[in-house]
C-alpha cells in the first residue's frame, strides 16, 4: 500500500507561481519543462504499480530522508518482507547510449549519470537498515517509464538493475511478497522516522520583480472584476471566490518566497491591496498556523499547495465558475 501521497515537486510550483508574475529565463523555463516531465513520469509509475497491484507493499514515494549528517531524494522505495527495492523513476525520451561508464544523448555527454544516482541511494538506504540493526536486502533499479525512451549499451551490468516501461508490471509483480509482517511494518516505521523536509528549495525571487495582484486561475489574466464575493475575469469570463484568490496567493506567497516568513502585510502586497486588512487577516486565522516562537505575526500556511487546499476545504460558502476556455 502507499504510505503517503505523491506531490508536486516544490521547484516545479516554484516556477509555475513565478511564470504567473513574470517571464521566466531560458534557464528557469527549462527547469519548469524538466521538473514537470519528471512529476509526469513519475506519476505513470504510480498509476502502473497501482494497477498492478501493491497488497503485501509498502511504498513511500518522493521522500527526503535524513542518513547521517546528509540529505537524500528518493523517487520511489518498496518494502516487502524479504526486501526493499528502492527505485530511480526517469521520464526521459529518445535515444541514449550507455558507454564506459559514460552517458550519452545525440552523440553528447550527459552530466548526469541516473544509474550513479541509483546506486548511491541504494547505499543510503542500506546504511539507514544497518545503523538501525535491521538485516535487509536493499536492491535497486533505474526505472524508465516513457515509451519513447531507447536505451544502446553492451555493460550488462547496468541491464541487471535497468527496468524499461514494456517490463515495469512483471518487475512489480515480482517484488512482493505473500504478506506484510513485522519485518516489512518495521522497515517502513525506520524510513518513516529518517523523513525530513526538503531541505534544498530555489531561492527566495525579489518581489520588486513581480507583477502583483490577483489572477485568473483558468486563463492566469489579471484583469479582474470585482464583485462583493467574487472576482469575474474580463478575459475569459471565469468568477472565482474571494476564498479561492486568498488561498491562491497564500499558496504562490509559500512557493515564491520559501525562506520568508508570511505575514499580513506582505500577502496584501503580494495581491497588490485587492483583498481588504480584513478578509486577509481572518483567512490568515483559518487557513495558516501562527508562528508564536517571534514577537510579529507570522504564519504558515496549513496544506502543501493551493491544490491540496482547494480539494480539503469543504466550508467555503461562496463557489466557483469556471467558464471552459476552448
Amino acid at each position: 500500500m502507499f504510505l503517503n501521497h505523491r506531490k508536486q515537486p516544490f521547484e516545479l510550483l516554484h516556477y509555475a507561481a513565478l511564470g504567473k508574475r513574470r517571464v521566466l529565463t531560458e534557464e528557469e523555463q527549462t527547469a519548469l519543462r524538466t521538473s514537470h516531465k519528471g512529476f509526469i513520469g513519475e506519476k505513470n509509475y504510480d498509476l502502473i504499480l497501482d494497477e498492478t497491484g501493491h497488497r503485501n507493499m509498502h511504498i513511500f514515494r518522493d521522500v527526503f530522508l535524513k542518513i547521517g549528517k546528509s540529505y537524500t531524494q528518493f523517487d520511489s522505495i518498496i518494502i516487502a518482507e524479504d526486501r526493499i527495492s528502492l527505485n530511480e523513476i526517469k521520464n526521459y525520451s529518445g535515444e541514449y547510449r550507455f558507454e564506459n561508464g559514460n552517458w550519452y544523448r545525440n552523440q553528447r555527454q550527459m552530466s548526469d549519470n541516473p544509474f550513479v544516482q541509483t546506486v548511491r541511494a541504494k547505499n543510503k538506504l542500506q546504511r539507514l537498515m544497518t545503523e538501525n540493526n535491521i538485516q535487509y536486502i536493499v536492491e535497486s533499479a533505474t526505472v524508465f517509464v516513457n515509451d519513447d525512451f531507447r536505451l544502446i549499451s553492451d555493460d550488462d551490468k547496468i541491464w541487471k538493475t535497468t527496468v524499461l516501461r514494456n517490463y515495469l508490471r512483471s518487475y512489480f509483480s515480482s517484488r512482493g511478497s505473500s504478506f506484510v509482517g513485522n519485518r516489512t511494518k518495521k522497515a517502513a516505521e525506520i524510513i518513516k522516522t529518517a523523513i525530513a523536509e526538503n531541505p534544498y528549495l530555489p531561492n527566495a525571487v525579489d518581489i520588486k520583480t513581480l507583477k502583483l495582484g490577483l489572477y485568473c486561475g483558468v486563463c492566469g489574466h489579471f484583469d479582474l472584476e470585482k464583485g462583493q464575493f467574487h472576482f469575474l475575469c474580463a478575459n475569459c469570463g471565469t468568477k472565482e471566490s474571494n476564498s479561492t484568490h486568498v488561498l491562491r496567493t497564500f499558496s504562490d506567497f509559500k512557493f515564491l518566497f520559501p525562506d520568508e516568513k508570511m505575514t499580513k502585510r506582505k500577502v496584501l502586497q503580494l495581491a497588490d491591496h485587492q483583498l481588504s486588512d480584513t478578509t486577509i487577516k481572518r483567512y490568515l486565522a483559518k487557513f495558516c498556523t501562527r508562528d508564536t516562537s517571534v514577537k510579529t505575526a507570522c504564519y504558515k500556511f496549513k496544506f502543501y499547495d493551493f491544490e491540496e487546499a482547494m480539494t480539503t476545504i469543504k466550508d467555503i460558502r461562496y463557489k466557483d465558475w469556471v467558464k471552459i476556455v476552448e
